[in-house]
């Protein structure tokens, strides 16, 4: 992962509180940005009002860069969050492909993920994405409802209901509203790849 090159030419350490924008769709993309602390969401509008989720950023990874010179998405805290941001015109050449090519990894997931799977089996998919981050069968769920429903692509009560059904057969158990344990992987595996 590229993240220890940045930390040679940081800029600045900034704090955001949950649901402070860190830039706005439209900014000049002058900054690319690490995270310290806590969770970032990418978020995109439509005309119409509706919200899209580009993704979800968590302590070491890079998000901001960008191939045009304005911001497509805005990005958010999602809880209390601690950034580092450096200017793009201080990063080497490297370090900026490196994180071109995860960023172009990353959406051809989330491309695929929305293109071929049932809600059941998005949802399986993200539980697992999450749970690689943490202990074996164990995560947390930095992230709403709502965010995990615009960011699937699937409507909030398709979410509640999956993840409703997930713990009712005990696949998963929600120790709290944001935090998890998966009881049965071979099971929540087979639903992601079904």
């Amino acid at each position: 992962m590229p993240v220890r090159a940045w930390t040679q030419t940081l800029d600045l350490a900034l704090t955001y509180g949950s649901g402070q924008q860190i830039y706005a769709e439209g900014d000049r993309a002058h900054s690319v940005y690490t995270v310290v602390s806590g969770a970032v969401r990418t978020v995109r509008h439509s005309a119409d009002g509706r919200r899209q989720i580009g993704g979800f950023y968590y302590p070491g990874e890079l998000f901001g860069l960008e191939a045009e010179e304005e911001r497509l998405f805005a990005a958010e805290a999602i809880r209390p969050t601690r950034i580092r941001s450096i200017r793009r015109e201080t990063a080497t050449q490297r370090v900026i492909i490196e994180t071109a090519l995860q960023e172009l990894s990353r959406a051809n997931q989330h491309l695929a993920m929305l293109g071929r799977r049932s809600a059941e089996e998005k949802i399986a998919s993200f539980l697992l994405d999450l749970a690689l981050a943490g202990p074996a069968h164990q995560a947390a769920l930095p992230m709403s409802r709502q965010d995990m429903a615009d960011y699937l692509g699937l409507a909030l009560e398709t979410v509640s209901r999956v993840l409703g059904r997930f713990q009712e057969e005990e696949i998963v158990v929600f120790a709290s509203c944001r935090e998890f344990s998966i009881i049965k992987r071979f099971r929540l595996l087979r639903l992601a790849s079904a």
